[in-house]
This record gives structure tokens, C-alpha cells and sequence, in this order.
């Protein structure tokens, strides 16, 4: 008889689980745990949406170049010490 996964290991496989990279029998237990467990579902939920807002705001755009202007310039004093 297998143990059922806890609220520690479930929180450790999450990101493995929101980026689809689990086993499928893995992914089976975690999701398993979800639907019972509120606060790993919520925890579950949160890091999901925080993923979004994280793709959503990363994706497609190039730095300005005012921006990338200031980055270099804060880096090569950072160099210089």
C-alpha cells in the first residue's frame, strides 16, 4: 500500500507540477492531494497565477533603450567598484 503524499513533499513537487514536468503517476498523486488538500490547492493556485503575471510580463517586449542605457552604465560603475 502506497503512502499518500503529505502537505511537504506536495509543496516540493509544485513547480516540477505547474511546469509539467512530473511522471504521470506523480501527477496524479499530487493532483490527488489538491483536490483534498485546501491549503496546498491554495498555495497551488497562487504560485499558478503568479507564474501568469510573471510570463505575462516577460514575454514579447524588448528592454527600452533608455533603459538598457542606465542598466549598462549602473553595471559598469558596479564593475569599477
Amino acid at each position: 500500500m502506497k503512502i499518500p503524499i503529505d502537505c511537504q513533499r506536495a509543496l516540493e513537487q509544485l513547480q516540477d507540477w505547474l511546469r509539467d514536468e512530473m511522471a504521470p503517476a506523480a501527477a496524479t498523486e499530487l493532483e490527488a492531494h489538491l483536490q483534498k488538500c485546501a491549503h496546498c490547492r491554495t498555495q497551488a493556485e497562487f504560485e499558478a497565477r503568479f507564474r501568469d503575471v510573471v510570463a505575462r510580463a516577460t514575454s514579447g517586449g524588448e528592454c527600452p533603450p533608455e533603459t538598457r542605457a542606465r542598466l549598462l552604465d549602473a553595471l559598469r560603475r558596479e564593475q569599477q567598484g
